[in-house]
Parts: structure tokens; sequence; C-alpha cells
């Protein structure tokens, strides 16, 4: 995996190191890819892995709330919600 040269790796790599005290996930060992193969960056790859988890949990939870939100609800007059009835009114 090929280094970020200048101020632009440098800054990548401080990012990654703060994300790591933060974060602290176990990264796995680099597998020394050719640049062809690994084009991103070995402090950008790190990132991405160290946000995996979270940007899992996230979209989770978004869609458990949005199969909530949109569940379809009666009204209170007891009839079926317009997100129940919408396909069939459009024919």
């Amino acid at each position: 995996m090929g280094s970020g040269s200048g101020s632009v790796g440098g800054l990548g790599r401080r990012i990654d190191a703060a994300l790591a005290t933060v974060v602290g996930a176990d990264l796995p060992a680099p597998r020394g890819l050719s640049r062809l193969v690994a084009p991103l960056p070995e402090w950008l790859e790190n990132v991405g892995l160290r946000l995996a988890w979270p940007i899992a949990i996230v979209n989770l939870v978004g869609a458990v709330f949005g199969f909530w939100y949109y569940w379809p609800r009666s009204g209170s007059d007891g009839s079926p919600s317009r997100f129940t009835c919408s396909p069939f009114l459009a024919r």
C-alpha cells in the first residue's frame, strides 16, 4: 500500500491517528499490494476500516426507523393509512 506524499499524506496520517484514539479498532496487517491493485493511500484505507462498524450501526438504526415510520398504521377512525391505499388508488 502506497503512502501519501506531501502535506495531504501528513494530514491524512494525523486524521488516522486521531481516529485511532477515538475508535481504537484493531486493523488487519497491510498486504503490501501494488498501487494498481490498491489505489487508496494507506491512511485513507485505515480511516475507512475504522469507521466501518459505526457506519454499519447507523445504517441499521436508520433502516429500523424507516420501517417503523412507514409501517402501515390505521388512522384514528380505524381507516387504513394513506400509504396502504396509495398503490390501489393509482390504478
